[in-house]
């Protein structure tokens, strides 16, 4: 949860991003017909036209993304290395909307400098056309792929990795203060449809509790695809660690996978999403919630989270859930959703601070509104004895690592 209070954030640093001046360009004409690729000098720079660009590119102002594009023809980033206190990609929307390609592509957030401010977004897009993040590795972002207000011909967001993901405020000292500007999210799509769907898919993100900050891993918002034949599909993504040392005292509201936003309009709603085969461990929250929103389902999802943290201290808050269907906006636009086939199982304290299994809640499952929950197979394998142990949560991981060989399928930025 948490979305909607990003928006008016991410509109402040669309203004910043659209005052800054370009930057010197070396253009390299490809001989083989395809699009011209483009040697860019190091810097921020601002993209005008489309083409190819590979570099290395770094800002050290915070109020300066490393790269802006501000055009409508097909711009495709790969082979490239980015770094920077501010955003990293920032996309503007120009006439019928950007179409950005980002591939093959190593991230780093830095420290901003400035005392309040988050660390930078991997990719930010406003009033975009197309959407592609594939192979691309992510280190200490406030968010990932964060894509506002838009008409979607092509999302895809794929065999990424994410670690270490931070939406604390800097100290301005080097240091974090105990407060979030802006709740992070690796991928959170607002206030957008999907014209053909999208996918999601293929994904590692793995945070560090207590090293790291991030609310819901991916999340959903008053965006929709445009019917269950043309969904928003997001499948086979690993997430672990959902936490915020910010929101240590029982009151973190992020998940790993999160239907969010409130509407009473099909036009705006959430809508559309099959949510399956995904892995989440570790959280401090929820695991998956449908929270808003119709037509939405959720199959054959692993959740494991055991709870605690390696010093055996409780991480979970004590409302921490496996999987909810819970109609949060109290919406007219919630019906014709589903949860089955969840395996795994959470475990969170109770009010004395004992464990207890919590692997579902669904107050809002309805067969007159066609929200139905179907049969889990949950196996609490955290649980042995009475007590709880982190040993699944580390299968679990060996699990995801078995998968990706079965369907020969990497994540994170390929060697350049």
């Amino acid at each position: 949860m948490g979305g909607n209070s990003l928006f008016a954030f991410a509109f402040t640093l669309l203004i910043a991003a659209c005052t800054q001046p370009a930057h010197a360009e070396v253009r390299t004409d490809s001989d083989n017909g395809e699009a011209p690729t483009r040697s860019v000098q190091t810097g921020p720079i601002m993209i005008t036209s489309g083409g190819t660009y590979s570099g290395n590119w770094v800002s050290e102002d915070a109020n300066k993304p490393a790269i802006t594009i501000d055009t409508s023809e097909p711009v495709v980033i790969q082979n490239a290395t980015i770094s920077s206190r501010g955003d990293l990609i920032h996309v503007n929307g120009v006439r019928d909307g950007a179409n950005v390609t980002v591939r093959n592509v190593t991230g780093r957030a830095l420290d901003p400098g400035i005392a309040g401010r988050p660390r930078g977004r991997f990719l930010f897009a406003y009033k975009a056309k197309a959407i592609s993040v594939t192979h691309c590795t992510m280190t200490g972002v406030s968010f990932g792929v964060y894509v506002l207000g838009s008409t979607l011909t092509g999302l895809s967001i794929s065999n990424n990795i994410a670690h270490e993901m931070e939406d604390r405020a800097s100290d301005g000292l080097g240091g974090l203060m105990n407060k979030r500007p802006a709740l992070g999210h690796f991928v959170i799509i607002g206030k957008s449809v999907a014209v053909h769907g999208g996918d999601i898919a293929w994904n590692q993100v793995i945070d560090t509790p207590g090293e790291s900050s991030v609310e819901d891993v991916i999340n959903i918002s008053q965006t929709h695809g445009t019917s269950n034949a043309q969904p928003i599909r997001i499948h086979d993504n690993y997430l672990q660690g959902m936490s915020s040392p910010a929101n240590s005292d029982n009151n973190y509201t992020g998940s790993g996978i999160m239907m969010d936003g409130p509407s009473d309009d099909l036009q705006t709603a959430t809508g559309f999403v099959a949510i399956s085969n995904n892995q989440i461990v570790h959280t401090a929250n929820a695991g998956i919630g449908i929270n808003a929103g119709h037509d939405i389902s959720a199959t054959n999802n692993s959740i494991v989270s055991c709870g605690k943290d390696a010093s055996g201290s409780w991480m979970a808050t004590t409302s921490a859930i496996g999987v909810a269907m819970w109609n949060g906006y109290h919406s007219k636009v919630f019906f014709n959703n589903s949860i089955s086939g969840t395996s795994g199982g959470l475990v969170r304290p109770n009010k004395d601070g004992r464990a207890e299994t919590a692997d579902a809640w669904t107050p809002d499952a309805s067969a007159t509104a066609g929200n139905v929950v179907g049969k889990h197979a949950f196996t609490d394998p955290c649980v042995t004895v009475g007590n709880t142990t982190l040993a699944p949560e580390l299968k679990e991981y060996a699990k995801w690592v078995e998968k990706l060989k079965a369907a020969s399928q990497t994540v994170g930025a390929l060697a350049k």
